[in-house]
């Protein structure tokens, strides 16, 4: 940055004093001074690429670094999720591949059969449940994600009570919940929790909080947004809880 402040100062003063010397007075013998700064100038402009390359390459630098930063601290929060899972069996996975198509909404992961992951294995970040193993390959799965168009049946609790979480509402941007009796004490900010009933989620996983309720249709049961932690657009690493080692 400061030899690039130092090449633009350089081109103002030659563009300054050129002008000076030809409106002021032409046929001032200034040839040989006139000379150096062109020569001094020309100088300063080979060194324009390597100012600029200089700068692009601490960009880079920036860049890499806050990626880096954000990868650990990913990492420590898979490791202090270990622990907090410490009952389940589980193993740890990197995400290889994000399909974001508007009826599949997928992530592919590096852990697969040999690992012990099988469909159905529920996969889990520091923020919550995001998906269940929907495909099992040798050395890589494929996880259907919440936020994916189909319809999604989880066995949730909200304060107490037992409810359905079934689809993702786009608009809300949050998960929505049906099948609570609307006479069920629940308010905004309760957290949801799958409950195991069914056996396909493991009881005591954190799906998020409750944003609104609403009554349905029919005025008999609550319908309950919830509001997820975690950025759909920004997983690389998670753990899948089932998985048998």
């Amino acid at each position: 940055m400061k030899d690039n402040k130092i090449v633009m100062s350089i081109f103002a003063f030659l563009v300054v004093f050129s002008s000076l010397t030809y409106f002021l007075n032409p046929n001032r013998k200034i040839m040989k001074l006139e000379s150096w700064i062109r020569n001094y100038a020309i100088e300063a402009y080979s060194l324009l690429p390597k100012v600029f390359a200089k700068e692009e390459n601490i960009k880079l630098e920036e860049y890499l670094n806050s990626s880096l930063e954000e990868d650990n601290q990913q990492l420590k929060e898979l490791l202090e999720l270990n622990r907090t899972l410490s009952d389940f069996e589980y193993v740890n996975a990197t995400v290889l591949y994000r399909n974001v198509s508007y009826w599949l909404d997928t992530i592919t992961i590096d852990k697969g059969e040999q690992d012990g992951v099988r469909v159905n294995d529920s996969v889990v970040t520091k923020n919550g449940l995001i998906g269940k193993v929907v495909t099992v390959n040798k050395d890589n799965s494929v996880v259907s994600l919440l936020t994916t168009d189909d319809s999604y049946y989880v066995s949730v609790s909200v304060n107490g009570s037992n409810g359905l979480l079934y689809t993702y509402d786009k608009k809300e941007q949050a998960l929505k919940v049906k099948g609570i009796d609307k006479k069920e004490e629940i308010k905004e900010g309760d957290a949801v929790l799958t409950n195991g009933l069914g056996g396909l989620f493991p009881k005591g996983l954190y799906i998020g909080k409750v944003k609104k309720i609403e009554n349905d249709t029919y005025d008999l049961s609550k319908v309950v947004y919830v509001d997820v932690e975690q950025n759909f657009n920004d997983i690389a690493y998670v753990m899948v809880v089932g998985a048998r080692k």
